[in-house]
């Protein structure tokens, strides 16, 4: 039978109330139970250290990824075009009526160039909205063709005689660049087809220029054209596996803009041969001229990884020019459309970021 002594304190932990008496068996029991509350505590504290990151681990699966929850995307598509330019003044001088019916010309020589089209892209997810505006300039600075003549030969004085002479024809540096924003939305059609629809601006700029120079005689001019229009936009995409996609695009454009021409020293010859008595009513300064065409687009998409694309494809730009404002004075000279076309191959890379 045991005798309880005194009472020596009272201690109050996690709303329990522990009575510490004096004795020796008191104390035995006293170290127990505190050994008790003691492992009861570490092993609540290990349980919620074991819980708390299985909830993160569930709250991280729950929550979604960057890319899951991304609204919009930028792109960059750089390409390597091997462009083919065959521009309106070679279809001019193609026209007999510009010499005569005895002179013909052979095919344009020196017409093709390399040049980097770049392309800068836009897509807001929560409006089905793509941006695109891309740019491309491409300068030939010697171009030429074989012309062929069957001419009076005036040397010959005793008799009517005609002589056939071959000779090149050259032609002034050409440039042409073009500028272009487009805005349109996508259908998806099924699993597999894309069809894209929009609308856009287009800005084309043409020129030509020559200086010559010599000792008695200085001849420089610049002819250009930078005309402004809308364009629309259709394109077609086609899922051919999970990593290669075929597209195709189409952009009927027509813009319209005033030709101007600068003129050197001594010009007056020159310009009247080619660009008056030869044109008729086309290359007048400050004449309205309508440029307009079809732009057609046929790449392949390879996905290197997931923000990345090879590119290789076709691209043809159909292009005419009518001139207005016809001049009655050369009016027995009937060109007022001629066409400006330009083409190529390409191979390029599409990132996005």
């Amino acid at each position: 039978m045991f005798r309880i002594l005194s009472l020596t304190e009272i201690s109050k932990k996690k709303g329990l109330t522990l009575v510490i008496l004096k004795g020796s068996k008191m104390k035995i029991i006293f170290l127990l139970a505190t050994l008790f509350l003691t492992v009861s505590q570490s092993v609540i504290i290990a349980q919620d250290e074991i819980e708390k990151p299985t909830t993160q681990a569930e709250a991280k699966e729950d929550k979604p990824t960057a890319k899951e929850g991304k609204t919009h995307q930028f792109g960059l598509t750089i390409k390597r075009m091997d462009y083919t330019y065959i521009p309106a003044e070679y279809h001019l001088s193609k026209n007999p009526n510009f010499y005569d019916p005895y002179h013909t010309i052979g095919n344009l020589k020196k017409n093709k160039e390399v040049t980097l089209p770049f392309a800068l892209s836009y897509y807001n997810k929560n409006w089905n909205l793509f941006i695109e505006a891309s740019h491309y300039k491409v300068t030939y600075n010697d171009m030429y063709a074989r012309r062929y003549a069957y001419d009076r030969d005036w040397y010959n004085t005793e008799q009517l005689a005609y002589r056939f002479t071959a000779y090149d024809t050259g032609f002034s540096a050409k440039t042409r660049r073009e500028s272009k924003i487009n805005f349109y939305k996508q259908a998806q059609l099924n699993e597999s087809n894309s069809f894209f629809y929009g609308i856009g601006i287009r800005n084309i700029y043409k020129e030509s220029y020559e200086k010559n120079s010599s000792r008695y005689t200085y001849n420089e001019y610049r002819n250009s054209i930078n005309a402004y229009g809308l364009q629309l936009f259709f394109k077609y995409q086609l899922q051919l596996s999970s990593f290669l996609k075929l597209n195709l695009t189409v952009e009927p454009f027509l813009t319209s803009g005033r030709r101007n021409l600068q003129e050197g020293l001594n010009p007056y010859f020159y310009y009247f041969l080619f660009y008056q008595g030869l044109n008729g009513n086309y290359f007048f300064n400050g004449q309205i001229n309508s440029i307009y065409g079809v732009e057609t687009d046929m790449h392949f998409s390879y996905s290197l990884n997931e923000n990345l694309n090879l590119l290789v494809g076709y691209n043809y730009i159909y292009t005419k020019i009518r001139a207005g404002n016809a001049n009655s004075f050369f009016s027995k000279y009937p060109v007022t459309e001629t066409k400006d076309n330009i083409y190529g191959y390409f191979i390029g890379l599409n990132a996005k970021f």
